[in-house]
């Protein structure tokens, strides 16, 4: 420990004082001789010791008539190894004036039973005016903990806010150097500090969890301000603690939040995005890559109508009327590739605000391309199917689930001898209704083309399609053969 007094920084002192000064309690180091290693700046200012003038020295304060009596209870303190002591006595200021006081000390002994040195916090009991008053309850009313380390990492002096944040008795935490500090955060704490020693720092930051005296452990924010002496030795720190548990703790639940999100967006095919309210993309998750192959920063900033088809603009502009008048709607659009093309998506829009409460449109792209292809594929198919039952040569229809006949083609009202509107007014169980014979002479009218048909079973095959016995039908038709039944 030093012996140069509590030297201060220039840079550091308005602040060092401040803090130091708002402090109520005084603290004294003293070695196993007995001589004062180290004082508090509070000892100046509220008894007018300079910290300088009595370090070295065997320094007391307490009046000739009680000073008999607190060697008496020192020694036998050492003597039985305690580890506490609180005592109130008569203490003599630095002017000659007495005030009554109050010391807490505790002990530290090295492994042979000697005492290694002892640690006195003391405080005035009297109240000395409005100023000193007010430093008082800024240190007992202030929500953060303060402690005083001093070079060997023993705490010197413990706020009483202690108590209310973390559960700890300050009197039990002076002069001892066990670390309150969760075992994970640890190296890392050490780690900053040694730094901090390496290079002179006169503040360090840090977040850590610290114990509480039930085993729990609460996350605090440090900041601790390095004290230099004038020949670069550390004299003491102060850090003041402040309980962030609660920011922590949604900050996990935000990182967790987000990675839950994020896993989402990976995974799914569907894109979400942002617009402000002057149509500018303004946020947009990262599969938007996978559908139209640009890079989200690649598209923040553009106007929404940048990347739709010119055919479809005024499509999406009705969706963003829509959402605009509070009813959120879907179009299909078709937005504008990195490569020039053009994709199918179904886009979904509605209208909020966002934190600063500006208008913002947001919503969902999904791919549709697949879909939109099978569509076409379809109608293509479908148009096909619809042209070759119109040219055949065979009479074919399309039936409804009520089986009533729909679109005949030439070739069926042909065989049949009625129009397409005759026919469509009629179900399968008429046409098996119809006797044979009138349908033959039917056939027989048409011409030359038509009499090679037999309509012996055509009745049955109409009956089974009105009885919906379809595989009954498949099977007939297999055995048929110019319309006759294949024995």
């Amino acid at each position: 420990m030093p012996a140069t007094g509590n030297r201060q920084n220039d840079g550091m002192l308005g602040l060092q004082e401040a803090i130091l000064r708002s402090i109520p309690d005084v603290v004294l180091r003293y070695g196993r001789q007995g001589v004062l290693e180290w004082a508090s700046p509070s000892l100046e200012h509220i008894f007018g010791y300079r910290p300088a003038d009595v370090v070295g020295t065997r320094f007391r304060m307490s009046a000739d008539e009680t000073l008999t009596r607190l060697e008496a209870d020192f020694q036998a303190l050492a003597a039985n190894h305690g580890r506490h002591m609180n005592r109130q006595f008569e203490l003599r200021r630095a002017d000659g004036t007495t005030t009554r006081a109050e010391m807490n000390v505790r002990a530290e002994y090295e492994p042979d039973g000697q005492v290694a040195y002892m640690v006195a916090v003391i405080r005035e009991l009297s109240e000395r005016g409005d100023m000193e008053l007010l430093y008082r309850v800024l240190a007992h009313n202030t929500s953060d903990v303060v402690l005083i380390y001093d070079p060997e990492s023993v705490i010197l002096w413990a706020s009483p806010s202690i108590t209310t944040a973390l559960g700890h008795d300050p009197a039990d935490l002076v002069g001892s150097s066990d670390f309150i500090i969760h075992p994970d955060d640890v190296p890392a704490a050490m780690e900053l500090f040694q730094r901090a020693i390496d290079t002179k720092a006169v503040d360090v930051r840090n977040r850590a969890r610290v114990f509480r005296a039930d085993g729990s452990y609460l996350w605090m924010d440090a900041s601790i301000v390095l004290v230099w002496s004038d020949t670069g030795e550390l004299e003491y720190e102060i850090a003041s603690l402040r309980d962030v548990h609660a920011e922590v703790l949604a900050e996990k639940e935000l990182r967790q939040s987000l990675a839950r999100f994020n896993l989402l967006v990976d995974t799914s095919h569907d894109v979400l995005y942002q617009f402000d309210e002057n149509g500018r993309l303004v946020w947009i998750t990262p599969n938007v890559s996978r559908l139209l192959g640009w890079q989200p920063q690649e598209m923040l900033g553009m106007y929404r109508l940048d990347f739709i088809h010119p055919d479809d603009i005024d499509r999406a502009q009705r969706v963003r009327e829509e959402a605009g008048a509070g009813r959120p709607t879907t179009a299909e659009l078709r937005l504008r590739t990195k490569g020039g093309g053009f994709r199918w998506v179904e886009a979904s829009a509605s209208v909020t605000h966002d934190a600063a409460g500006a208008i913002a449109g947001v919503g969902v792209l999904r791919d549709i391309q697949a879909r939109h292809d099978a569509q076409v594929a379809l109608a293509a198919s479908e148009r096909r199917f619809r042209s070759a039952m119109r040219d055949s040569a065979m009479g074919m229809c399309l039936i409804t689930p009520e089986g009533r006949i729909t679109e005949p083609n030439a070739a069926l009202c042909g065989f049949l001898g009625r129009t397409r509107d005759e026919l469509v007014s009629l179900t399968w169980q008429e046409l098996a209704d119809a006797p044979t014979d009138k349908v033959q002479a039917i056939l027989d009218e048409a011409g030359p083309r038509y009499r090679m048909h037999d309509p012996a079973t055509w009745a049955k095959q109409a009956r089974l399609a009105a009885d919906a016995k379809w595989e009954e039908l498949e099977t007939l038709q297999d055995n048929l053969k110019g319309g006759k039944e294949v024995d």
